[in-house]
């Protein structure tokens, strides 16, 4: 019977964890990074409770993101958050985290203006990324940003509408959305520089 409630009680932990996690990537769409902060922090240290050292690893990830946009000037601070997570990730052998941590480090370095390594990141993030759509999608938008500004218009197009295919698989009206004006806006661009050689 203790062994039961002991099980219980893991599954409980696992439930809030997941909870605090979903809620963090919310905030996140919504630039609520020091709430995303706080919540990716209790999702931590629930997982942690629970032993669930692949999730232990992405929140690690996101919590270096979240706290390099809360706060730039920690950039090696967070940096060093994301080398522990990158280091279990590929300990553990999680797809799915080392994803995150690539996404984590893609949209830093992107930030950073640095957008020639954020391509490589996202790229390999996206690729990664299928367990978990929402961050594919932010990887996948953030890479055709990036080669957009590195003057790669096909590769940001490709990038875009990729991830309008999945945000409409995926029932993401909101990013659909989004992701369609960046599209039209790449498109544009493309359409203009054809014109002017």
């Amino acid at each position: 019977m203790l062994h039961t409630n002991s099980g219980k009680t893991g599954s409980n932990i696992e439930q809030t964890a997941s909870e605090h996690f979903e809620k963090s990537l919310k905030e996140f769409e919504q630039n609520s990074y020091e709430t995303a902060y706080n919540d990716i922090t209790e999702a931590h240290k629930c997982y942690l409770s629970a032993k669930n050292m692949e999730m232990v690893s992405c929140c690690l990830s996101l919590m270096g993101l979240f706290k390099y946009y809360l706060e730039p000037e920690t950039y090696y601070k967070s940096l060093l958050i994301i080398e522990d997570a990158k280091f279990l990730s590929e300990n553990i052998d999680s797809k799915l985290a080392q994803g995150i941590n690539k996404f984590a480090l893609g949209q830093i370095v992107f930030v950073e203006g640095n957008f020639r390594e954020a391509v490589l990141y996202l790229e390999n993030a996206a690729l990664l990324l299928d367990k978990n759509l929402y961050l594919k999608i932010k990887a996948l938008e953030s890479l055709s940003v990036a080669q957009y500004k590195m003057g790669n218009l096909e590769k940001s197009y490709r990038a875009i509408t990729t991830g309008i295919d999945i945000a409409k698989c995926a029932n993401f009206t909101q990013f659909e959305e989004r992701l369609t004006k960046i599209a039209k806006d790449i498109k544009y661009s493309s359409q203009i520089n054809a014109d002017s050689k």
